[in-house]
């Protein structure tokens, strides 16, 4: 099963996003905030099992340092898993930041089910190539 890590601070987005992925056949391991961002994904690419998210998507700024260090963390395993990340969608610097840091997408902020499914399928896709 591909399961997703997705980090959304709107409980009511959140949900709607989770919903939507785990319809489409996702299992999604939702979190509330990204305070401890880094050590969740670090945690589960630690894992050898199903526990291994295919990717991650995160409602955090990029210029966070939880973002950072999660991007890194993600980037420096050895199963590196593609990342989705949200931006307002006039904030052109924001994106742009983003995708220097590592980000494999970067979707508007706040975030639309339709639009993250588009995205990870995406992602997903490039991946299998």
């Amino acid at each position: 099963m591909t399961r997703i890590l997705l980090v959304e601070s709107e409980s009511q987005a959140g949900r709607g996003v989770a919903g939507t992925l785990r319809d489409d056949g996702f299992d999604v391991l939702d979190f509330r905030d990204g305070r401890d961002l880094f050590q969740r994904v670090r945690a589960a690419l630690g894992t050898c099992d199903d526990a291994t998210p295919t990717a991650v998507v995160a409602d955090v700024c990029s210029q966070t340092p939880c973002c950072r260090q999660m991007l890194h963390a993600v980037r420096d395993s050895d199963r590196p898993v593609p990342v989705i990340l949200a931006a307002p969608p006039a904030d052109c610097d924001g994106r742009a930041a983003a995708y220097r840091l590592g980000a494999d997408a970067v979707v508007d902020r706040p975030l639309d089910p339709d639009q993250v499914l588009a995205a990870l399928e995406l992602v997903l896709l490039h991946q299998a190539d």
